[in-house]
């Protein structure tokens, strides 16, 4: 039969350290699975859901007075499975995992009066981006003899990037 354990996480972190250093926010959640007994497909199967937020902001006063604030915000949603699989005398192990994020960022410059110096279309990272990583995994091991074991791995990994509006860092030109 199926065995399953199901596992909440959730998690609270604040950082905050000095003026000009960032204060970062995080706040992951999700949910693991842990199966067993799944017949020829696997002996073992392992999952993960999660959701995670990170927030970072600075601000930053300039010995002029002019002060700047910049920072960013990520929505990360995560997914992977594994499959563990003794078959025969390799042990098995594969699956695949998926990310995307989701960003956003700002950066406004003050004058010492406070009046706005410069409204950048992006913070640190590309504003209104999306990131997306994918991938599939598959390891084999044999034990060769008691001290010695061979192991033969492969993977594949998709990665893209849209960003919707970046910003010459040299001449400020915008680009959509």
């Amino acid at each position: 039969g199926l065995d399953l354990v199901v596992e909440l996480l959730e998690g609270h972190h604040h950082f905050a350290v000095g003026q000009v250093a960032p204060q970062r926010h995080l706040e992951p959640r999700g949910l693991q699975f842990l199966g067993h007994g799944l017949g020829v497909i696997a002996d073992t199967v392992r999952a993960s859901l999660s959701y995670h937020e990170q927030t970072e902001d600075q601000y930053r006063v300039r010995s002029n007075l002019r002060y700047d604030t910049l920072g960013f915000d990520v929505g990360t949603t995560g997914l992977w499975v594994q499959f563990d699989k003794q078959w025969g005398p390799a042990q098995l192990v594969y699956g695949a995992d998926y990310y995307s994020d989701e960003v956003s960022s700002y950066n406004v410059e003050y004058n010492a009066n406070s009046t706005v110096r410069r409204a950048h279309v992006q913070g640190p990272v590309a504003d209104d981006a999306t990131y997306d990583l994918a991938g599939a995994f598959l390891q084999a091991t044999v034990d060769v003899s008691p001290r010695v074991e061979a192991a033969l791995a492969g993977r594949y990994t998709y990665a893209s990037f849209d960003a919707r509006q970046v910003e010459d860092p040299l001449t400020f030109a915008s680009y959509s």
